[in-house]
């Protein structure tokens, strides 16, 4: 028991914290579906306009490196898919993660 209680007193260790610590991102966007399509066009355009660029110019190596641009901007479109709640969802996951850190709670 450490110095610092007085006798008779019940020392309850403090509990270690989590290593990492679990950060807990949300991000609460009203996107309609027009918006959502005019987002995705607009990338598309910017990623051809990359290449038509190049090919104007005469430049293979802007050409690619849009090329490659186009590629990796499709699949973070397609992994940030996947992480959309509504907000139905999003509130059964909070209320999750509410219950999580009671449970948790010394």
């Amino acid at each position: 028991m450490p110095k610092d209680f007085p006798p008779g007193t019940r020392f309850q260790p403090t509990p270690t914290p989590e290593w990492p610590p679990r950060i807990h991102l949300f991000v609460i966007k009203h996107e309609t579906v027009w918006q959502s399509i005019l987002a995705d066009a607009f990338t598309l355009i910017a990623l051809f306009s990359g290449i038509g660029a190049g090919r104007l110019i005469g430049s293979a190596v802007l050409e690619w490196l849009a090329a490659a641009l186009f590629v990796v901007a499709i699949i973070i479109m397609s992994l940030t898919r996947d992480r959309r709640l509504s907000i139905d969802e999003a509130r059964h996951r909070l209320d999750e993660i509410e219950q999580e850190r009671k449970g948790n709670a010394p």
